[in-house]
């Protein structure tokens, strides 16, 4: 009899483990989809300014007090305001105008100063611009991270291939954030940071695609 009795529960626990195999839940936990979007921002999280290569040359024309004014976002504006952060210095030069005869032009070079170099580097992230979010990597002043604050909803998906992916809404927060990006010249040159700063959180929507036993953010 305790034969039969363990064979009926060695039986009654195969159909279990292959029931559960076979369901399949088509979305990830709420602390599934926490921790892979918290190693997503931990990689590509980061909140950085691109004003170019550096050196960076300006006509002295261009920094004019009266036209920096008007064009007050332009590159010569953030130069001047990275400048006034302590993050780039100047200095006047002469370049080769071009040509066959040698001619010379003045110019402002931009470089990057020791403060600078604490926050200016290369690192693959992701950037909203113009109505979409787009991947970048390219040398730049980097203020600060996005994190994950919390998961507000995840919603099963299907793929353009008929895999079941999931849709997660959740909210990102400002962590980090470097002090000079309170300037007031830098809030005026980069209003993409004045923006930021003042609402502090952005709600986000991203499809999370199931990869190797995995779920990770679809590219």
């Amino acid at each position: 009899m305790m034969k039969n009795i363990m064979c009926r529960l060695l039986m009654c626990t195969v159909c279990l483990l292959a029931v559960t195999a076979c369901k399949k839940d088509g979305k990830p936990s709420d602390d599934t989809a926490k921790l892979t979007l918290d190693q997503y921002y931990a990689k590509r999280g980061d909140l950085c300014l691109y004003v170019g290569q550096f050196p960076v040359d300006i006509s002295p024309r261009d920094l004019n007090p009266s036209i920096m004014e008007i064009m007050n976002d332009g590159l010569p504006a953030q130069l001047s305001a990275l400048e006034n952060a302590g993050l780039v210095g100047r200095n006047s030069t002469s370049v080769s105008a071009g040509g066959n005869f040698g001619a010379q032009m003045s110019v402002v070079r931009f470089t990057i100063t020791d403060l600078g170099n604490k926050f200016f580097g290369t690192k693959p992230r992701e950037a909203y611009a113009m109505g979409a979010w787009i991947d970048v990597n390219r040398p730049e002043f980097c203020y600060g991270k996005f994190v994950l604050d919390k998961v507000e909803s995840i919603t099963e998906t299907e793929g353009k291939d008929g895999r079941k992916t999931a849709e997660v809404k959740y909210i990102v927060r400002t962590d980090g954030v470097a002090g000079w990006t309170s300037n007031k010249k830098i809030q005026d040159a980069f209003p993409e940071v004045k923006s930021l700063l003042k609402s502090v959180t952005v709600e986000v929507t991203k499809t999370l695609v199931p990869v190797d036993g995995n779920w990770k953010v679809e590219d």
